[in-house]
């Protein structure tokens, strides 16, 4: 890691991180007031499998 850039090279990061793990909880959030919990949940969990068992190209 170049340490003139270090600095905004580890906040890109931890925003990468946060976005990535808040981002998700707050759709499913969106997704049970519209929907209900159980439908919110199926549909979010469905989407998970998928997107985990997606084959790799290459």
């Amino acid at each position: 890691m170049n340490p003139e850039r270090r600095g905004s090279e580890l906040s890109s990061l931890w925003i990468t991180v946060y976005l990535g793990s808040s981002a998700p909880i707050i759709a499913v959030g969106a997704l049970v007031q519209a929907y209900g919990l159980l439908p919110a949940i199926s549909g979010f969990a469905t989407l998970a499998v998928a997107v985990a068992r997606k084959p790799k190209q290459g």
